[in-house]
């Protein structure tokens, strides 16, 4: 009856391991639970990305989870399982030291690397085919793991019961079926003659005796403490830079600096943010932001701010934003939560060229091991693992009828390689150490978490900022104009005027009568932005914040507002923005603000409306169009994040106008469109006219067509095709 027992499995590899691993943690955790096993220890290669997932899906399904790794040292498979709290980061410390450094799948570690840590671990030195490693393992290691691929002779009398109690049964998976076995030699593409499945009792008990299967793996369970890893912050405790006082002392001068006259209509707003963020402990974030803004501005480079974090009076008192909260009637509730206690996650542009710079000044602001990349894992695509399947089929005899029943779905969790986020910066606070959730390695020579960046969310402090082309665009266009960006305005008559046509373009030849008159502007240039515009018909400014959200969001515009747009209703009566549910509901309708706040953080995450506040609604004389509207929103783009949009689409606009040559030159010659330009370029004009009939251009090849259409209408072409310069000419060719 020993197949009742509930066992123990020291060894799973899940979708983590990189290359190998096929199960997401979740699935690994449901099929154990159905094998009838109580505790189980995921084990990745050189891994422990998966211990977010892991900790969730073990809670849901009643399993005890153990945390551990699989390392390589002098040419063997070692599991180290954490037995403390001190054992997860000391198992993340040991990645981290891993030689060589930037490869994750075929590292290395020292025997001595255990050695600092060995009170908060346990061994486990996996057997190899031949045995020939027994001694080495027996001698360095807690335990001796053994698989059915490397059997010892349990009638030897040399196996004495003092080695018997040091040796495990495990499953060592990769994956979870036995007809997986496919996916996992294709990943390797070698053939396996074993079968690396999650194994149940009955399974073991074919090669093992009863100890090594259930009395053994028990015993070294037993030995592990609760609560190992868990999974989140408690709090944060942020670097500090500034001390309270000093930080109240800079927002009352910075703030002064930009409202000196009008400080007596900011002061209350001001001390009721400032106040809530100094005893919620979150100034320093602000600080940290302030300083990288300065940083920028010393380098006479743009910065803004991106997201809801321009709901603040603090950024924009601070200089992190432009955008007067006030003045675009925008709530800080959006931004800090309705009892402004929620942590501030602030994100910033800066130019591309500043982007690399401000991982330096951030190590040297924060310290210099107290910063990292934010790491991104990749996964294969559904196409690529079904290539990857077929091509290896197609090569190995073994598998050559088996393809048509293979699910190559199941890979699509398998991770193949270690990213990094375009601008995530990871912040070490002082009550949460990296190691604590996540291993360290470097990534294109920088040090990088090996977690994805969204497990990490509620462990570890991370701030994005991220290079933004329309910023060196503007830097590129005040140098060639002499037109500061701050001094460009965003309520020009003619600029608003491109909203209905082109004629504030004066174009010299029509060639696209359909084409876009704000083509080239970043917010409004693409076919489906422009065709919002046409069919809502903004007028103002504040209309095209409301277009810059609809476009933003999703289920906001189509079956949407378009539908309320065509029955007659204006963009002043539709929802744009989430902060758009709040403002029309209290200030409107005169909702009461804690139920407004609430259906808008419901809207926003496309949650719907409750029926409790639905009736309340009706009960304010909400009509039952906009109740309707609310419900049908999936996501909701935050106004502070569309007026920044529109505000620099307004700005662009406007060189576009009055300064176009300058303008056409600074937007294509920016590197990341110079290579794609050049090959449209190069093409003959036969070629030119065979390929567009075929629709042979691929997206970002029939943007810079289209905007180069733009600019030839207005009279201007390329006069050096290697250095983009545009000249104004009454000839007007694409191809001289």
């Amino acid at each position: 009856m020993e197949e009742e027992i509930k066992r123990v499995e020291l060894c799973v590899h899940t979708s983590y391991s990189m290359r190998k691993g096929i199960g997401s943690p979740t699935d690994v955790v449901k099929a154990a639970k159905e094998l009838g096993i109580e505790a189980l220890a995921i084990c990745d290669d050189y891994n422990t990305a998966g211990y977010f997932e892991f900790f969730r899906a073990c809670k849901t399904n009643n399993i005890k989870p153990i945390y551990g790794v699989t390392i390589n040292i002098e040419g063997n498979r070692i599991v180290v399982l954490a037995k403390n709290k001190n054992g997860v980061p000391a198992i993340n410390k040991i990645i981290s030291i891993s030689t060589p450094e930037d490869d994750l799948f075929n590292c290395q570690n020292k025997l001595d690397d255990l050695l600092n840590s060995k009170e908060d671990l346990i061994t486990i030195g996996v057997l190899n085919d031949s045995c020939d490693n027994f001694d080495f393992l027996l001698k360095n290691f807690n335990y001796v793991g053994i698989t059915e691929r490397n059997k010892l002779n349990f009638a030897d009398k040399s196996i004495s019961k003092v080695i018997m109690r040091k040796l495990i049964a495990i499953s060592d998976s990769y994956y979870i079926n036995k007809g997986d076995k496919l996916l996992f030699d294709a990943l390797q593409n070698n053939y396996s003659k074993e079968y690396r499945f999650l194994k149940n009792g009955n399974d073991l008990l074919n090669s093992f005796p009863s100890q090594l299967v259930f009395e053994n793996p028990k015993k070294i369970y037993e030995k592990i403490e609760e609560n190992v890893f868990e999974g989140y912050a408690a709090y944060f405790d942020f670097p500090n830079l500034i001390n309270e006082d000093d930080f109240r002392k800079l927002v009352k001068k910075c703030i002064k600096n930009r409202h000196e006259f009008k400080l007596e209509n900011y002061a209350s707003r001001l001390d009721l943010e400032l106040e809530s963020v100094i005893k919620h402990k979150y100034w320093n974030l602000f600080y940290i932001a302030y300083k990288i803004a300065e940083f920028a501005k010393k380098k006479k480079e743009l910065v803004g701010c991106r997201g809801s974090a321009s709901s603040a009076l603090l950024s924009y008192a601070l200089g992190i934003t432009a955008i007067d909260p006030i003045e675009w009637n925008i709530p800080c509730q959006t931004f800090l939560g309705f009892d402004l206690d929620k942590m501030p996650d602030i994100d910033l542009n800066v130019s591309v060229k500043l982007h690399d710079e401000i991982f330096e000044f951030l190590q040297v602001l924060v310290g210099e091991f107290n910063v990292v990349r934010a790491g991104s894992l990749y996964t294969l695509t559904d196409y690529n693992a079904s290539y990857l399947v077929t091509k290896y089929v197609q090569n190995d005899k073994h598998y050559y009828d088996s393809l048509k029943d293979t699910n190559t779905f199941k890979l699509m969790d398998t991770v193949v390689e270690l990213g990094m986020h375009p601008g995530g910066f990871m912040l070490k606070s002082t009550n949460n150490d990296f190691y604590k959730y996540t291993a360290i390695k470097n990534v294109y020579g920088m040090p990088t978490t090996v977690t994805d960046f969204r497990n990490l969310h509620d462990s570890i402090l991370k701030m994005d900022v991220l290079g933004h082309i329309d910023l060196d665009l503007f830097r590129t266009l005040e140098k060639k104009t002499g037109i500061k960006y701050e001094d460009v305005p965003i309520d020009d008559p003619q600029v608003l005027s491109l909203l209905q046509n082109s004629k504030a373009l004066n174009k010299k030849k029509i060639i696209n009568p359909d084409g876009n008159p704000l083509e080239c502007i970043s917010e409004f240039g693409s076919e489906f932005m422009y065709s919002v515009i046409k069919k809502s018909k903004p007028k103002t400014i504040n209309d095209l914040i409301k277009v810059s959200g609809l476009g933003h969001g999703t289920g906001t515009w189509i079956d949407n507002a378009e539908l309320l747009i065509k029955d007659g209703h204006t963009l002043e009566d539709v929802i744009g923005c989430r902060d758009d549910v709040f403002n029309i509901l209290t200030q409107k309708y005169g909702v009461n603000s804690k139920i407004a706040f609430a259906i808008m953080e419901d809207v926003r995450k496309g949650r719907g409306i409750k029926e409790v506040y639905a009736d309340a609604l009706r009960v304010h004389e909400v009509p039952d169009y906009l109740i309707q509207s609310m419900d049908k929103i999936k996501y909701a783009f935050p106004k502070g994040h569309a007026v920044y949009y529109v505000i620099n689409a307004l700005k662009q606009a406007y060189y576009k106008v009055y300064y176009p040559k300058e303008f056409y030159t600074a937007y294509f010659d920016a590197d990341a469109r110079k290579e794609v330009l050049a090959g449209i370029l190069s093409l003959s004009n036969e070629e030119f006219t065979r390929k567009s009939e075929s629709n042979g251009f691929n997206s970002e090849e029939l943007k810079l067509i289209s905007n180069m259409f733009d600019m030839i209408e207005r009279g201007y072409f390329f006069e050096n095709k290697e250095e983009i310069n545009v000249i104004e000419t009454d000839v007007v060719s694409l191809f001289n």
